[in-house]
């Protein structure tokens, strides 16, 4: 199977890391010339540097805010003015962060969109007319979040399934011009994509693959090579038919758990919080009863002194009340004792089940 990019520019964005990163390096190998898109200048100009050593041909690095009218337009510019031309489009830039609509802001909403759908949607538009002309193609990296779903995954799996939806019409529309357009959804994929997001350490993200790898089929993560693979092959002429499709590059991740265990931990969470609620009542029950018996002590003060002159029928009488007082006290101590004692076990199992930690998302 001859592989071959000779004379053809190849437009990635989101190429300073990651999947981009790779798809660059790999493109290179089969003598592309490259356009690298990205906002991390050293990133991207060393991933340049790497693609130049592969095959001496220069990559054109664009420092560029895709999620911006200007960026996209620069970008278009730039990389017409240089090569002349584009045969290949991938769009790959995207940020992510956990979100559901309990805690939704429309600030994360509009920057979320605006990097993974607004920025692909702006940039096609524009190199629409030069692919045409080249009887090019273009790639989207989607993700399985946008068919999957995932609690505290809702903006960033919408934008996702949108971007699906987006190469499904765009592949009708212009495969009467010679142009295919096809989504490659990677799975877990070993990247830095999630601690940069998550915050996580190497250590801890490690650890987070390995649980989350025992519910993938085949037990393994993606690396970015996988996937780097496959948008060279789709994006080749052996793939000349190949249009409008979705395809998932991800260990069987569609089949697996991973969502299942994802639902499960979101389940524990929200039964933590009511844990913490209820703890939460109760204390505030329990001052309530302390203040209602310091205000039941100073009632009965009151009423010995009251009674100091009274006959012993009346003595007698103030006995049995205190009697009764004493005797809900200490029903009320017992039942405070049990339910404090009922809800430190609960939250101690709600705890042990929060040691296991969160999977989030891709």
């Amino acid at each position: 199977m001859d592989i071959n990019f000779a004379n053809k520019v190849v437009l990635i964005t989101g190429a300073s890391s990651g999947i981009g990163e790779t798809s660059a390096i790999l493109f290179s190998k089969y003598d592309a010339k490259l356009v690298l898109v990205g906002r991390n200048e050293t990133n991207l100009l060393n991933v340049a540097n790497r693609c130049e050593k592969e095959r001496g041909l220069k990559p054109l690095a664009i420092v560029a805010d895709l999620s911006t009218d200007e960026g996209c337009e620069r970008t278009v510019k730039a990389t017409l003015e240089h090569f002349g031309r584009l045969d290949v489009l991938v769009n790959n830039a995207a940020i992510g962060g956990p979100e559901g609509i309990e805690n939704a802001t429309m600030e994360k909403f509009d920057k979320l969109f605006n990097n993974n759908l607004r920025s692909v949607y702006n940039l096609t538009r524009l190199l629409v007319p030069a692919i045409i002309e080249s009887k090019g193609n273009i790639i989207n990296i989607s993700s399985l979040a946008g068919i999957a779903v995932a609690a505290n995954n809702l903006p960033y799996g919408m934008a996702k399934a949108a971007l699906t939806f987006f190469t499904r019409v765009t592949s009708v529309e212009l495969a009467p011009k010679g142009v295919r357009v096809n989504t490659i959804c990677p799975g877990i994929t070993a990247t830095n994509f999630r601690p940069r997001m998550t915050g996580q350490t190497a250590p801890e993200y490690q650890e987070w693959l390995k649980v989350a790898e025992q519910t993938i089929p085949m037990r393994k993560a993606c690396e970015a090579g996988d996937i780097a693979n496959m948008v060279v092959f789709v994006a080749s002429d052996n793939c000349k038919l190949v249009t409008g499709t979705t395809i998932n590059v991800d260990g069987g991740m569609q089949f697996g758990d991973v969502y299942g265990f994802l639902r499960d931990k979101s389940d524990k969470s929200d039964k933590t919080d009511k844990s913490n609620k209820s703890d939460k009542k109760d204390k505030s029950d329990n001052t309530d009863n302390s203040n209602n018996s310091d205000k039941l002590d100073n009632s009965d003060n009151s009423d010995k002194l009251d009674n100091s002159d009274n006959s012993d029928k009346s003595n007698n009488s103030d006995k049995l009340d205190n009697s009764d007082n004493s005797d809900n006290s200490d029903k009320s101590d017992k039942s405070d004792n049990s339910d404090n004692s009922d809800i430190s076990d609960k939250l101690d199992k709600s705890d042990n089940s929060d040691k296991s930690e969160k999977l989030g998302h891709l």
